[in-house]
């Protein structure tokens, strides 16, 4: 068949409906995706057909019916086809925003509850519930009820200012949270868009808490350099869908597994930069996004006059902004459990079991074999971490030695007698710029008297010598028994010095003098460096 007919331009092809096959108008019907016009019209379903008297018809209201009444009943049903509901809701709510009632409630119950889908009786209920809400009396109705008083609340509907609103909605909340739990989160979301819009920040401070809490976290995780193990650990668990901190490995080693999961975001880290040139938690989370937002969600919400431009800052990563009455929301994706970060958690979890010989492992339901790699590095650092915190590195400051050898004399004073301190001050014999005494080179004859250097901490100038010495008289004859073999421990038992205390206090002179220690100790004996004796035989 042409599709042109007996001419050149396009015309429509009758629909065979079966008839030319010899089938039933009926039977061809249902073969074809085609439905038959509804003989009704206009469908007026939703608004729940009126019994007897309710029906479509002014004239036959109850004889008590309030005139407020029947005016909102015929502007429900005049209301032109193209406007939108919740504007038809505004100006319906605005016309009666004075009106009361006393009617016994009688039950309501609609999706989206509104004046255009209630009977009359349903009005009047409505009406003699608000004028008793109003007076912080809340009867026992139908949450549909509780909801349009709600939103007249959102709308500013008898409202004085945005204070009056927020303490009423907070009022209505606290009254039916025990009866209508789900009433109250949705009043209580909706307070927290209506802070917002109408910049309310002390408000905005007391119900963003736990938003706020939320983008610490993720403040935390992005920059962990600038935040301890425990802030780490706990912003991490918040956002994996692996739960680490129930593991059993965790409940028996909890400061491996956190020091394990700082050590795991360093790793990452390094691993998602050589691959993708990004931070992992940009990887699991992405980067902060500029969202559409639209406030009271699910409410009955109008407003005839258009929001100014406005800026409202919870915290670093969460802005609200509006421009030219469209409202956005700038944060960062954190809705539900990250699984990118639990994959890594438990492998993290899988490779300490591993490395522990923990009894109980776990598989691997993802291998990623080079994303284990750097796992295991970072299992490797936080088990080398551990054995630095129970062996730590000796560190030995050898600017201290000079207080260590006051202190010394000190105590080498306070334990002497006043008769060995007069010995030790005595003045010392010097033969030819020589020192020697019976018992320090065994050459006495043990009938002279000893002469022993006088133990004086200020530093004297030694023989031959044209600048003054950095050795003290104590230092002096202890190097020039070490070098000629003496008895130096009698010597140093004598002055009442420590071996080590001696030999670091001469060793630190000379680090000025050549750069080098000139006594070492050869299997138990003490000798100078043979490449720095001659130094050493000049200044002493």
């Amino acid at each position: 068949m042409s599709l042109y007919g007996s001419g050149k331009y396009y015309t429509d092809t009758p629909i065979d409906f079966g008839r030319g096959a010899g089938r039933s108008t009926s039977g061809s019907e249902g073969g074809w995706d085609y439905v038959r016009p509804s003989a009704q019209g206009r469908d007026l379903s939703g608004f729940n057909p009126l019994p007897g008297y309710e029906k479509d018809n002014t004239d036959n209201f109850p004889a008590d019916t309030p005139d407020e009444i029947k005016a909102l009943w015929k502007e429900c049903r005049s209301e032109s086809v193209f406007l939108l509901r919740n504007e038809s809701f505004y100006r319906q709510a605005q016309m009666m925003k004075d009106f009361k009632d006393a009617y016994e409630p009688v039950p309501y119950s609609a999706h989206f509850p509104v004046f255009a889908n209630m009977k009359v009786s349903q009005m009047r209920s409505y009406f003699s519930f608000r004028r008793e809400a109003r007076r912080s009396v809340f009867l026992k109705v139908s949450p549909a009820y509780i909801y349009v008083y709600v939103f007249e609340i959102l709308c500013g509907i008898g409202i004085r200012d945005e204070r009056q609103a927020f303490d009423m909605l907070d009022e209505l909340a606290d009254a039916y949270k025990d009866e209508y739990p789900a009433l109250t989160e949705d009043i209580r979301r909706w307070m927290k868009d209506y802070a917002v819009c109408h910049g309310m920040t002390d408000e905005i401070e007391t119900y963003f808490e736990k938003e706020k809490l939320s983008d610490k976290n993720i403040e935390i995780i992005f920059y962990p350099d600038r935040y301890d193990r425990d802030q780490i650990f706990e912003a991490v668990c918040e956002f994996s869908a692996y739960k680490i901190d129930k593991s059993v490995f965790y409940k028996k080693y909890p400061d491996t597994v956190k020091q394990a999961v700082v050590r795991t975001i360093e790793a990452m880290n390094e691993y998602y930069q050589s691959l993708c040139k990004r931070s992992f938690f940009e990887y699991c989370f992405g980067l902060m996004k500029q969202n559409p937002y639209r406030p009271f969600n699910g409410a009955v919400f109008f407003t005839p006059d258009k929001q100014a431009q406005a800026e409202i800052r919870i915290d670093p990563v969460r802005v609200f902004r509006c421009r030219e009455g469209i409202w956005t929301l700038s944060c960062i994706n954190t809705h539900g459990k990250n699984k990118a970060l639990g994959n890594v958690l438990r492998k993290l979890d899988r490779q300490l079991r591993i490395a522990y010989g923990f009894n109980r492992e776990l598989k691997d339901n993802s291998p990623d074999p080079l994303m284990d790699i750097y796992i295991r590095k970072a299992v490797e650092a936080t088990r080398q971490d551990e054995y630095l915190e129970l062996h730590p590195p000796i560190e030995v400051d050898l600017s201290k030695l000079a207080d260590i050898r006051s202190d010394a004399d000190v105590i080498r004073d306070a334990l002497l007698t006043e008769e060995e301190r007069d010995d030790i001050y005595a003045a010392p014999v010097i033969d030819d710029g020589g020192f020697t005494t019976d018992g320090y080179n065994g050459a006495g004859s043990g009938t002279e008297p000893v002469s022993e250097p006088e133990p004086v901490s200020e530093p004297v100038s030694a023989p031959g010598s044209e600048s003054e010495s950095l050795l003290t008289e104590d230092e002096i004859g202890f190097l020039r028994l070490v070098s000629e073999h003496g008895d130096w421990r009698s010597f140093l038992k004598k002055i009442h010095v420590m071996e080590g205390v001696m030999v670091d206090a001469v060793n630190a002179a000379f680090l000025d003098i050549i750069g080098d220690s000139v006594i070492e100790d050869d299997n138990g004996e003490l000798r100078i460096v043979a490449d720095y004796e001659n130094d050493v035989l000049d200044h002493i």
